[in-house]
């Protein structure tokens, strides 16, 4: 049987540079080109992570946010991510730009299921 891993890591660089105004501050920032990953590297401050397994066949999603299994619960992005609770959906549906989920439902981006799972492991 195959198994996917996801590894979902968010994290913050910081990066300093001498400007006289925001606007030259993001041209010198650009100028720094590959340097920007050797920095980013050193730093590397994890802020959160997430790891997620899906097994074929075995009929649980893995939320995207908490990690948890779900049986039913938001899906987005064809399956790209999951969510079992519907304010980490409406967080998502916020942070692509939409007002709310009906929004984001109506342009085929995110909607509700259920997954039927095998009786065997039902009172796992």
């Amino acid at each position: 049987m195959k198994h996917k891993i996801i590894l979902s890591r968010t994290y913050l660089t910081e990066f300093v540079v001498e400007a006289d105004d925001s606007e030259q501050a993001r041209a010198k920032f650009n100028e720094l080109g590959g340097a920007i990953y050797e920095q980013e590297l050193e730093q590397c401050n994890i802020i959160s992570e997430t790891v997620i397994v899906e097994s074929e066949d075995d009929g649980f999603r893995t939320c995207s946010v908490t990690g948890e299994q779900m049986t039913e619960g938001w899906v987005a992005n064809d399956g790209g991510e999951y969510f079992k609770y519907e304010k980490d959906a409406k967080a998502w549906c916020l942070a692509n730009g939409y007002v709310d989920i009906e929004t984001a439902y109506e342009d085929d981006v995110i909607y509700w299921t259920e997954w039927e799972i095998p009786n065997f492991l039902k009172n796992l």
